[in-house]
């Protein structure tokens, strides 16, 4: 979700959610409105699963957000045969190629200037969609998580 404070070149905020997948070159925001919640999410999801033509399996990383761990939500993950969510640590959402996308959309942005929170949405929206164009970006992301796994694992065997 795009809503980081501390990017302090930013007017205004922007709650947004997304998806992508390397493997079907495919990516996907959406503009929240207010705070997202359970019910919010698994419209969400809903949207997302219904737009996929394909039968092939989703796997889905979370970042520990609570309506991605709500008793309901797990249960329509469970009742979903084409969702697999994959076991993911907490504090680690650095690593997740979704929080690199977002990073790279608030670099992007830096020095832009926006008069209302409907011209930073179509900014948002239109930087994500660019980046995401790109296979070789989407892959790389997804390729470059073993690597920097590897590296906090050394870096933690040394302290």
């Amino acid at each position: 979700m795009y809503n980081k404070v501390e990017y302090k070149f930013v007017p205004k905020l922007v709650p947004t959610w997304g998806w992508f997948s390397a493997r079907e070159k495919e990516a996907q925001i959406h503009l929240l409105y207010g705070r997202m919640d359970t019910a919010q999410y698994l419209k969400l999801l809903g949207e997302m699963s219904n737009s996929r033509p394909s039968l092939q399996v989703f796997r889905f990383v979370h970042d520990h957000h609570p309506e991605h761990s709500a008793r309901i939500v797990k249960q329509w993950i469970r009742d979903n045969i084409y969702i697999d969510v994959l076991p993911w640590p907490k504090n680690f959402g650095f690593v997740m190629p979704m929080e690199n996308i977002w990073s790279d959309v608030v670099l992007k942005l830096k020095g832009t200037s926006v008069s209302s929170t409907e011209e930073l949405w179509n900014v948002v929206n239109c930087t994500f969609r660019q980046l995401c164009s790109d296979p070789s970006y989407l892959n790389n992301l997804c390729d470059g998580i073993p690597s920097k796994l590897k590296s906090i694992v050394e870096k933690n065997s040394l302290m």
